[in-house]
């Protein structure tokens, strides 16, 4: 929930890192998808949600979204 309510602004967030984050199926539908909130996402290969985060990332990197990967 941290991503989801970072990228729809409900708080006063100057930037988003989650490390290795949730995410249960892919993005959430009520993900602000072209989010300009700054945000660097941090996953390893061996990671248990590594195809989900690219997912993730794939989606708001498409969506014009100020995203990183690492």
């Amino acid at each position: 929930m941290f991503l989801l309510h970072g990228l729809n602004k409900m708080y006063q967030y100057k930037g988003i890192f989650p490390w290795e984050p949730y995410i249960p199926t892919g993005p959430d539908p009520r993900t602000d998808l072209t989010s300009d909130m700054p945000i660097t996402i941090a996953v390893g290969t061996s990671d248990e949600t590594y195809a989900k985060t690219l997912r993730l990332y794939d989606s708001l990197k498409t969506n014009g979204a100020n995203v990183n990967l690492i």
